[in-house]
């Protein structure tokens, strides 16, 4: 048990630690066996080992998927009887795959690995659940051949298209972010995940949705604390269905948008408030770049997916009390690597400079993943009069004009004075 301790507490050290204790002749081999223990702190120990383990740096997870027997042994796991070692399973790829393209690409190539997914689909076990959709949406980040392949997998869709109706907390945003990503693939890809029995509907149904179906009542998780993060993933999909639904798709579509402008006086379906979600999770960040504001007050208006200072309502048209920001949140493109982004960064922190020098960025923060340190900024907020003023803004940026990361802007007004 003393050992079992030590390896665990040695698998939270850096990363050069980890891979001497993946190297070690055996330690991998046993803390699998130990995986699927009957004791359940025996097991737990050795899946937050192993989840460690697989947090760790691109070469850590290229180290352990090269481990002979490894993989095949967490698949094997996901088909077995037993909630506990298919939750710990599950949890494993899940960190192996997050982040790691080539990871992703090697999971979704694994024998038996998507069937013992949709299986953990529709189990009792939430934590197997949870665990399933968290690395499937990790997966259907891949390219089309890589979502294909998900989709194409039996029961998959719908087990995912269940999850929006009966989920919660992070399983259900995990599986309305793995819809969002499988609806950004190919027009065959659409048709196909529009035509899946209940998924408009269970989109649409999240996307009006004003519950943030939280883990428990006493749960401050992220993913729990606002609903705004699974509304706007719901949004999105049905974003990218638009015109792949058949024609009732497109008229209940239709008459959505004519109800919210007509509540609202203008038009589109993007919320002010999904920006706010998601920097209430970076408040530090606001509150270290500009001392003298107060936090981001919640709002509940409606904006145009095209916004200008121009289309707020009246009541935050006060330059003095409220500042318009557009806030771009980026990822690695499907097609890139990671040591292309490394590469480009130099440019990107001499671009970052000279903004800032010019006084278009309001804030920026570093990239929230273990590799942090060698990333730079990977969400920033520019001044800008309109979305089409700061999204050119933002194409200038090298790692987006290069097209090594995606970005998607959204508006946030900003309270200075209460």
């Amino acid at each position: 048990m003393c050992s079992l301790k030590l390896l665990w507490f040695l698998a939270t050290g850096s990363d050069d630690v980890k891979q001497r204790l993946a190297a070690e002749s055996g330690a991998l081999t046993a803390l699998m066996q130990l995986l699927g223990s009957g004791k359940p702190y025996v097991r737990w120990c050795a899946e937050c080992a192993l989840r460690n383990l697989a947090a760790g740096s691109g070469d850590m997870k290229r180290l352990l998927a090269a481990e002979p027997g490894l993989l095949a042994g967490l698949v094997q796991q996901l088909g077995s009887s037993n909630d506990r070692a298919q939750d710990a399973a599950a949890t494993v790829l899940a960190s192996l795959a997050k982040g790691n393209y080539d990871m992703q690409q090697l999971l979704a190539a694994e024998p038996g690995l998507l069937a013992g997914l949709v299986q953990q689909l529709g189990r009792s076990s939430h934590g197997a659940m949870r665990h399933a959709a968290e690395l499937l949406e990790h997966l259907a980040e891949c390219g089309d051949d890589v979502k294909q392949q998900l989709a194409a997998e039996p029961g998959l869709l719908a087990g995912l298209v269940q999850l929006l109706g009966r989920g919660f907390g992070l399983m259900l945003y995990a599986s309305a972010q793995a819809l969002k990503h499988l609806s950004a693939g190919g027009d065959d890809l659409k048709q196909q995940l529009a035509a899946e029995p209940g998924a408009l509907t269970a989109l649409r149904q999240l996307s009006r949705s004003r519950s943030s179906r939280s883990c428990s009542s006493t749960c401050s998780c992220s993913s729990c604390s606002s609903g705004s993060a699974k509304r706007a993933a719901a949004a999105e999909a049905l974003k990218n269905l638009a015109g792949h639904g058949g024609s009732t798709c497109r008229k209940r579509a239709e008459e959505d948008a004519v109800s919210r402008r007509g509540r609202h006086g203008v038009q589109g379906l993007h919320e002010l408030e999904c920006a706010c979600c998601l920097l209430d999770q970076t408040k530090h960040l606001v509150t270290a770049a500009r001392p003298g504001s107060k936090a981001l007050p919640r709002l509940s208006v409606r904006a145009s997916s095209m916004v200008s200072r121009d289309s707020l309502p009246e009541q935050y048209k006060d330059n003095a009390k409220y500042k318009l920001h557009f806030v771009c949140f980026s990822r690695l493109a499907p097609e890139q690597t990671t040591a292309a982004l490394q590469e480009a960064l130099p440019k990107h922190h001499e671009w970052l400079k000279a903004q800032q020098q010019h006084g278009r960025v309001a804030f920026h923060g570093d990239f929230l993943n273990p590799e942090a340190v060698n990333y730079g900024s990977g969400m920033y907020a520019l001044f800008a009069d309109s979305t089409q003023e700061a999204k050119e803004l933002a194409s200038s940026d090298p790692l987006h004009a290069a097209g090594i990361r995606k970005f998607e802007m959204l508006p946030w007004v900003q309270q200075l004075q209460w």
